[in-house]
């Protein structure tokens, strides 16, 4: 793979389990680098988006965001500015630095259904070589894949031929992605979520299995689905925010407030 994780750059694992709800529903984060720091054609891509760091106008904006949620962020905001121009100006990164500057985080989810097989919902990359793989298949069958957002189709061509029987749900748009690189073995997503017909066909299944699944019409950007798994709603590429108006992503209010300095390019983010 082009992105390095975090066993190709330290040989620790990239991944982080937690169980949701007990025997259902498991929340796996899988560290990868971040390729703004690492890559120069990256820096440029972000930097035609508006998200230089280390440019005046995004930092003026992020200092107005901080500003408004008091003076002690916004000093903590401009400290931040100084940790990305020291990592943005280095030309090469050791794989230490690359995590110790801050990984590029994905986050899956791996439910298990009523007939003890797995749904997986947003993939990321299966390594063997740390156990993950044994992990998996020691909870159950993969049966199927949910492209949650066709934004985040870099691990599905890898799970689809991993996984060659499991059905794949998605959008035409990520499934013309795919067919890019040849990275769908029937040439074709086995449901369309944008399709009314094959969302209701696909909900017929795994409603029994306790399983919904919603797609958020008129989403352009994302195509984002959204699954009820168990009574517990997940999301990718939706909420970013939290209801306290201060949390985002995965850190709440309280943790934010810690300011971690690890999380400088999480904050600027934020205030972005």
């Amino acid at each position: 793979p082009t992105t390095r994780d975090r066993y190709d750059c330290t040989g620790k694992t990239p991944y982080t389990i937690e169980e949701i709800k007990p025997g259902k529903i498991w929340q796996v984060t899988y560290d990868m680098e971040d390729k703004t720091l690492t890559s120069k054609a990256a820096k440029e891509e972000a930097k035609a988006f508006g998200m230089d760091p280390t440019d005046e106008k995004y930092q003026e904006k992020c200092r107005k965001a901080a500003a408004l949620l008091g003076e002690d962020v916004l000093e903590v905001a401009n400290k931040d500015f100084e940790t990305a121009k020291y990592w943005y100006n280095k030309e090469t990164l050791t794989g230490e630095e690359i995590f110790e500057a801050g990984p590029s985080s994905l986050k899956t989810f791996v439910v298990k259904l009523n007939n003890g097989s797995l749904l997986l919902y947003a993939p990321v990359r299966i390594r063997d070589e740390v156990g993950f793989g044994d992990w998996l298949a020691s909870l159950g069958p993969v049966e199927w894949i949910v492209v949650a957002s066709s934004y985040h189709t870099l691990n599905i061509k890898a799970a689809a031929e991993r996984f060659p029987d499991a059905k794949i749900i998605g959008a035409p748009a990520a499934e013309d992605k795919l067919n890019f690189i040849n990275g769908l073995i029937r040439k074709k997503f086995d449901y369309r979520c944008t399709d009314k017909t094959e969302l209701l066909a696909v909900n017929s299944i795994l409603e029994k299995e306790g399983v919904k699944l919603h797609y958020v019409v008129g989403d352009v950007a994302c195509n984002a689905i959204i699954a009820i798994a168990h009574n517990i709603a997940i999301e990718c590429d939706l909420v970013y925010g939290h209801h306290d108006g201060e949390g985002f992503f995965h850190l709440s209010k309280e943790e934010f407030r810690k300011f971690d300095p690890k999380h400088w390019g999480l904050r600027l983010f934020r205030f972005l």
